[in-house]
């Protein structure tokens, strides 16, 4: 595949993206797949050959990819609850009722670690002030 056409499959992703973004597509990996059955289906390329051509264009055009810190806090906010369904433990009051890791109102991080809180719903909410 020469070039020219190389480009024009991928300035026709890459439109598909931009299309797609707009119609208020949410997930960024269910735009991207939906991007590439689009370009799969009018340029009649196998999805790898397209994966390779997107990777390539991306690198030439300094286009990342890269996860938020949001994105990493949440993933480590799941693995903390994937911690403690293995080995509960209840919260301080000795309630199990509710309990689950919560993060602390006080500081949501700190150092770009989370300030999580192992505690029942009402002490959450104490936390918070709300009572």
């Amino acid at each position: 595949m020469d070039l020219a056409q190389e480009t024009r499959i991928y300035k026709n992703y890459r439109a598909a993206l931009v299309s797609l973004r707009r119609a208020n597509n949410d997930h960024s990996a269910q735009r991207r797949q939906a991007a590439r059955k689009v370009t799969v289906d009018r340029y009649n390329v196998p999805y790898a050959e397209l994966k390779r051509i997107i990777a390539k264009h991306d690198a030439q055009n300094d286009i990342t990819h890269e996860y938020g810190d949001d994105y990493i806090l949440r993933l480590k906010y799941e693995a903390a609850e994937k911690e403690f369904e293995a080995n509960p433990v209840p919260c301080w009051c000795g309630s199990v009722d509710m309990v689950r890791p919560r993060l602390n109102p006080s500081g949501f991080t700190i150092e770009d670690e989370l300030n999580l809180v192992t505690v029942c719903f009402l002490h959450y909410l104490e936390l918070e002030g709300k009572i």
